[in-house]
């Protein structure tokens, strides 16, 4: 389906140039996140880095957090957190500023939860939970299903790790119910995993 995804789009990118900016860069920012789940990390920099600037050049704040937001994905795939963080504390700037305030939050709490998963990646535990808990805030005002549930499981391993089963067990509980109603095979197999770990 990727690959299905990326040719459609590469053509209708490669016809002539009167398409609208909006609909370019949106054809462009799909086209990045289908590079990245595709481990082509050079093309999805290209993606993102036009849409972000065509965001730029319209004072577009939503293009510009979520062009700042694929930044930091090609970042993280190459082991450039420091970078990644950048990108993402510029993602969080921009979403403060949108007027759309549920967009707004929706933007804040991916990119909370971007944050979070390369602070556990990193073994900086306190500072994963942080980052997970302040997602889930912006998530549960927005009503994000997926966006809770992704924080809920990842903060169930950091909970986890720092040795707090009752929490852990709870976050774990949480988010598989969630993803359960979404059906989301992905996170589910991850809760379970977690869950099972624990009764070990």
């Amino acid at each position: 389906p990727y690959e299905e995804g990326r040719t459609w789009l590469e053509q209708a990118l490669a016809q002539d140039g009167q398409r609208a900016d909006l609909l370019r860069r949106d054809a462009l920012y799909g086209l990045g996140l289908l590079a990245v789940n595709q481990d082509d990390a050079a093309r999805a920099e290209s993606c993102f880095s036009e849409s972000l600037a065509m965001a730029q050049a319209h004072g577009e704040p939503a293009g510009i957090a979520f062009g700042w937001i694929g930044l930091s994905l090609v970042a993280m795939q190459r082991g450039q957190f420091a970078q990644a963080t950048s990108h993402l504390e510029s993602a969080l700037a921009d979403a403060q500023r949108l007027a759309d305030r549920a967009l707004g939050a929706f933007c804040a709490g991916l990119a909370q939860t971007y944050l979070g998963a390369m602070a556990f990646a990193q073994d900086a535990l306190p500072a994963a939970a942080a980052h997970f808990a302040a997602a889930l805030r912006e998530q549960r005002a927005v009503d994000d299903h997926w966006g809770m549930g992704s924080s809920l499981v990842r903060w169930g391993y950091v909970a986890r790790d720092q040795g707090d089963r009752a929490q852990a067990v709870s976050l774990f509980a949480e988010g598989l119910a969630l993803f359960t109603e979404i059906g989301d095979r992905r996170i589910i197999a991850l809760a379970l995993d977690g869950i099972a770990g624990l009764a070990v």
